[in-house]
């Protein structure tokens, strides 16, 4: 993985051997719906999905944007 990002330790991991029932969220569902090997490698390696990243570029082109046309409409 990058140097930039740690990945959290999640403590409920699946064990095969165990005897407990294993209960899901609603979130590690749509996990397992949207990529399963990320699911997989969440609930058996405890290793979350990294998080989406922000817009920044996009956020800095509009904000420039606007503080020049703000100029120009003076």
């Amino acid at each position: 993985m990058s140097q930039y990002y740690i990945g959290k330790y999640t403590p409920n991991i699946y064990d095969p051997k165990s005897s407990e029932s294993f209960q899901l969220s609603r979130s590690r569902s749509e996990l397992f719906m949207s990529c399963p090997k990320c699911f997989y490698i969440d609930r058996r390696s405890g290793v979350v999905r990294p998080p989406g990243f922000p817009f920044n570029l996009n956020s800095t082109v509009d904000a420039f944007l606007k503080k020049e046309f703000d100029v120009l409409s003076e």
